[in-house]
């Protein structure tokens, strides 16, 4: 059988198809938030065990938003404690 039929028979059960997300919508909103208070992306990263250029990602799509101030946020401020969280 080839494969658009048998995609067209997946849908109409009610499959999308693709990869599941890593994240909730709410864990988007929280790193959104935790972005905004200043915290770096690598800790954000390792707090939701992704890949920081996945929290960069919500970062530019959570810009939306104006709120958020990109040149706050980034991994080299030196305010910001360095090693692994505990």
């Amino acid at each position: 059988m080839p494969t658009e039929p048998r995609l067209q028979a997946a849908r109409e059960r009610g499959r999308k198809g693709g990869r599941r997300p890593k994240l909730t919508p709410d864990q988007r909103s929280e790193i959104i938030g935790m972005l905004k208070e200043g915290r770096p992306a690598a800790e954000i990263a390792r707090l939701f065990r992704v890949h920081r250029a996945t929290v960069g990602r919500h970062r530019r799509r959570g810009q939306n938003s104006r709120s958020l101030n990109v040149l706050s946020v980034g991994r080299f401020r030196s305010d910001v404690r360095t090693g692994p969280i505990r």
